[in-house]
């Protein structure tokens, strides 16, 4: 019998919210710190035969010092305890140009960690398993030639496990350099007898492409993850069968509110029905938590202010109010577009470079502009 731990998107040293404590630290960024260390503490209890953490464990590939000192301390803390740790590098954490270095080589002085970060396909052969991985790779020739190589050559009695980071089928999160498993080559993934996947923020079995399972993150990075149980996958291979389940880890509650045919009803049955909710999904408690609220169908104008609804959230650490509203077609858009900028960037370039090395190119200046500023923001970070 062989068991492990899946775990993936740590993304440490993510600041998704501006919110901070009283000595001026990021709060949602010591909540992903949070989720990590219960995710250890559960791998040590669990005493598996390894761990496998299928990428993004930071949320940059120039993460701050804290995050860096961070990682290096629990992943000690797993190794420590007789554990071997193997880890893939992601979209995130593995730099997008050639002039910076992955941050992963600090982390090979723990002697029983390995990580690949060398947009390689490679096999590691250990005496209870064979371990395929494939990292994150920023250019498309690199990528598809190492999807070309990944076989099965032959079972000798030992499991054979693939790890990869990206997105499979319509599980897609529209990121800058995301990559995208080879549709015709995903017959093979039914050849493993498990496959850990990266990059899709929810534990999932993709049950169609045999023993595929995505572990998810192991904090919550957006209110499309609210109601979804975030943590590490325990995964046990014993005669042939495969059995994969989540030992989930205590987050910050994070809620979302709808409200229906908002220009149908007066604000304070609006303001009623956003009590009522408060009351049956978070106990009637708001304080520390995250709530997300949508109100739908709102005709001309808003028929509450957004501070008016805060006004129901004492205590919250994030209140976000969005009102959609049909336009010309019915089709309902919100009412203020605020989007992404990394992925505005990545849409408009798609469009504007019909040549493969064309986009390559203006991709990398890009990239190397969104570099810099995210050093920027580590910077910053590393004066608290």
């Amino acid at each position: 019998m062989l068991k492990f731990i899946h775990f993936s998107d740590s993304h440490l040293g993510c600041t998704d919210l501006d919110a901070t404590n009283d000595s001026g630290l990021n709060i949602r960024e010591y909540d992903f710190y949070d989720a990590f260390s219960q995710s250890v503490d559960i791998i040590i209890e669990e005493k598996p035969d390894f761990v496998l953490h299928t990428g993004d464990l930071f949320h940059r590939a120039s993460p701050s010092n804290r995050s860096l000192i961070f990682a290096a301390k629990e992943l000690q803390r797993i190794t420590s305890a007789g554990i071997p740790v193997y880890i893939i590098a992601g979209n995130h954490d593995y730099p997008k140009t050639v002039n910076t270095a992955p941050i992963h080589e600090l982390l090979l002085m723990n002697k029983n960690l390995k990580i690949y970060f060398d947009e390689q396909y490679s096999v590691t052969e250990e005496p209870g398993f064979k371990l395929h991985v494939l990292p994150h790779i920023n250019n498309d020739e690199k990528f598809k030639a190492a999807t070309d190589e990944i076989s099965v050559s032959g079972k000798n009695g030992k499991p054979e496990i693939l790890a990869m980071h990206l997105s499979l089928g319509t599980y897609l999160m529209q990121e800058l350099g995301e990559r995208v498993f080879p549709p015709e080559k995903c017959s093979i993934l039914k050849e493993f007898d498990y496959v850990a996947m990266g990059h899709w923020h929810q534990f999932r079995k993709m049950e169609k492409y045999g023993n595929v399972w995505y572990a998810g993150s192991t904090e919550r990075t957006s209110a499309s993850q609210t109601g979804n149980p975030m943590g590490v996958v325990r995964v046990i291979i014993d005669g042939g069968r495969t059995t994969a389940e989540l030992l989930p880890v205590k987050l910050r509650e994070w809620h979302v509110f709808n409200v229906a045919k908002c220009a149908e009803k007066e604000p304070v049955a609006i303001l009623s029905e956003l009590s009522e909710r408060i009351e049956s999904d978070a106990a009637g408690v708001t304080a520390d938590k995250i709530f997300h609220i949508a109100l739908h169908d709102i005709g001309s104008f808003r028929p509450v202010t957004d501070s008016d609804i805060e006004k129901l959230f004492p205590g919250a650490l994030y209140v976000q109010v969005r009102a959609f509203k049909a336009d010309s077609s019915g089709r309902l858009v919100a009412d203020e577009e605020k989007t992404d900028l990394k992925g505005s960037l990545s849409e408009v370039l798609s469009k504007e470079f019909s040549l493969n090395g064309e986009l390559e190119k203006a991709s990398e200046i890009i990239n190397k502009l969104w570099e810099k500023i995210e050093s920027e923001e580590s910077d910053a970070n590393n004066q608290h």
